[in-house]
């Protein structure tokens, strides 16, 4: 009787040891995903400051080339969004032109009569 309950409480502290230890690898695997998945969350990162662009039909603007004069866009910040629509001009889709340098440094005065900062 005596070996049945020394062996019984044997068992009961193994089993304490193990209920603590991860199920197995896959868990631990498991773990590691959850982890990147959360830093990868679009809302941590639009909560970083980031934010992200879509078209009227929800696809991810990655490129100026992904649109065109007229085009409705859809801006997502951490705190809301805003809706814009795409003017014509320099750099709107396309190659485009490069645009033009500004004014040389040390200039003091921009054209708008304002001075410049640099």
């Amino acid at each position: 009787m005596k070996t049945a309950r020394r062996e019984l409480r044997n068992q009961e502290r193994r089993l304490g040891r193990e209920a603590t230890r991860p199920c197995s690898p896959a868990a631990t695997k498991l773990d590691t995903l959850a982890q990147k998945a959360r830093l990868l969350d679009p809302a941590r990162l639009l909560a970083r400051g980031y934010s992200m662009t879509t078209d009227a039909r929800g696809r991810l603007i990655k490129s100026r080339r992904d649109v065109a004069p007229g085009d409705t866009l859809l801006t997502r910040f951490a705190d809301g969004r805003v809706r814009s629509l795409v003017q014509p001009g320099v750099g709107v889709g396309g190659p485009g032109k490069t645009p033009t340098k500004g004014r040389k440094r040390g200039s003091k005065q921009e054209e708008s009569g304002q001075e410049s900062l640099f």
